[in-house]
């Protein structure tokens, strides 16, 4: 028998932008290992029910209960300085040292004038960093998400 646990509680939550109600009496209750996907038209509300599981946004009326110490982590949707970036780039840049040396691999491999020593020190850097467990990761992210990997974000929507 699995037991999941609570991990926050919206209960009977309403935000309104002046007269204009985005959420009225929400309810909602996520478990540690579930999953959730939120979705529905432009303007219901998805982005300020992020921002108040987040605590960015404190709700007009109800209760909001997380577990202590608890991190959501939220990719916003607008980027406007990786919107000329591929899916692959922007996911392997929040690796720090290693995304940056993962794009210059992919970067330098689809070149073909580049010189073979200049990909080799970069190869030589991911071997000493684990950089090729990283880029699974990467690409078991995005696999996972089901998107393109070499499409821009801003061809996304």
């Amino acid at each position: 028998m699995i037991i999941l646990m609570l991990v926050t509680s919206l209960q009977n939550i309403s935000v309104s932008y002046g007269n204009n109600a985005v959420l009225n009496n929400v309810n909602l209750s996520i478990s540690s290992g579930e999953r959730c996907c939120i979705t529905g038209y432009n303007g219901s509300g998805k982005s300020t029910l992020l921002k108040v599981i987040n605590g960015v946004v404190l709700p007009d009326e109800g209760k909001i209960w997380r577990q202590d110490k608890l991190r959501f982590s939220t990719l916003d949707q607008f980027l406007p300085d990786a919107a000329d970036k591929t899916v692959y780039q922007a996911v392997a840049a929040g690796f720090s040292e290693i995304g940056y040396l993962l794009n210059q691999y992919k970067g330098l491999t689809a070149d073909a004038a580049t010189a073979p020593e200049e990909l080799l020190a970069v190869q030589n850097k991911l071997d000493a960093l684990d950089g090729w467990t990283v880029g699974y990761r990467v690409e078991t992210m995005i696999d996972r998400l089901e998107l393109p990997a070499e499409k821009k974000l801003s061809e996304l929507s």
